[in-house]
């Protein structure tokens, strides 16, 4: 027999949400290899979805899940913005101009290097579960 669900009014459909929204981490550590663990913060949907999108549309495969071709800037592109975005380390000026970077996004390139960056991009999305968004984004593509 099944279980009659119940309606939830609004008030505590509310309540629900502002519940399940505390519980998220706001800040979290990532080991970032030679540097230890740095504070990153949780991005913003849109920086997520700018992640998935590039990724994603970085990765061509064939029917049976085999990669055919990967664009590495198109994924390296996502990561970096990914890391400057959430690490206000890699938003710092004085760091930019110790290391004469004329373009902020590639901070995080030019400090971690590139294995290093996508590597940190995908230990973000791992904090925030999004790696189960890319599977599904990917899936939704391929069909």
């Amino acid at each position: 027999m099944k279980k009659k669900l119940e309606r939830l009014s609004l008030e505590h459909f509310i309540k629900k949400a502002m519940e399940i929204e505390s519980k998220r981490e706001k800040l979290f550590l990532i080991d970032t290899g030679d540097f230890g663990e740095l504070e990153f913060k949780r991005p913003t949907t849109k920086e997520m979805l700018n992640y998935i999108d590039g990724t994603s549309n970085s990765v061509q495969t064939d029917g049976e899940d085999n990669v055919i071709s990967q664009d590495t800037e198109g994924i390296l592109d996502a990561s970096k913005e990914l890391v400057y975005q959430c690490c206000s380390y890699m938003q710092s000026t004085e760091l930019r101009e110790s290391f004469d970077i004329e373009n902020p996004l590639d901070t995080p390139v030019k400090i971690f290097g590139i294995n290093k960056t996508n590597e940190i991009a995908r230990k973000i999305m791992g904090k925030v579960n999004g790696n189960n968004s890319i599977k599904k984004a990917t899936e939704e593509i391929k069909n």
